[in-house]
């Protein structure tokens, strides 16, 4: 069975975590605008704002599963294509921890393109799109160059086509 996965925000840690844990089914996996290291985003927090860092993520949890310090967990396999998506202007989450995150991938002999969208909002984090848009065209067999040429230009979604019209009448 193969599996296609895609996640925004705090959701690429759950994909992250996936993939940590030796899931061999995932052949697609788009997650964007993860923190994946959520001990050092939480350290960072707390430094930019003069609070104490007490060990814990920046939601208080100190057991945290911190995916970034897993990536020999994930399995080895070919056909597994991993998409980090950020953007480098992202204030909610700093595009350092994703380059990081697919940085350790990659050293680890993983198959992973670290590729940058034009996010929206304020923030510059909304990437949910572009993740949906890389797993159609990961589904479609596109490889992993025409797909970064895609994110980095910005490219719509595929659409299904429409069906063709059926003529009625006399037989």
């Amino acid at each position: 069975e193969e599996i296609r996965v895609l996640a925004q925000s705090g959701g690429p840690t759950r994909v992250g975590a996936l993939l940590t844990l030796g899931r061999t089914d995932v052949v697609c996996a788009a997650a964007s605008s993860g923190g994946y290291d959520a001990l050092a985003r939480a350290r960072d927090i707390a430094m930019q704002t003069s609070q104490t860092w007490r060990g814990c993520d920046s939601h208080g949890i100190c057991n945290v599963y911190n995916v970034t310090d897993h990536v020999d967990g994930v399995a080895k396999s070919s056909r597994t294509r991993i998409f980090v998506i950020g953007d480098p202007t992202d204030t909610n989450t700093a595009f350092r921890y994703q380059a990081a995150f697919a940085e350790k991938l990659q050293a680890a002999g993983h198959r992973v393109s670290l590729l940058e969208g034009k996010a929206a909002g304020p923030q510059h984090h909304h990437l949910a799109f572009m993740a949906n848009r890389v797993v159609g065209w990961c589904n479609a067999g596109f490889d992993d160059a025409r797909i970064a040429g895609l994110v980095q230009e910005g490219a719509p979604a595929l659409h299904a086509a429409k069906p063709k019209a059926v003529k009625t009448g006399d037989h």
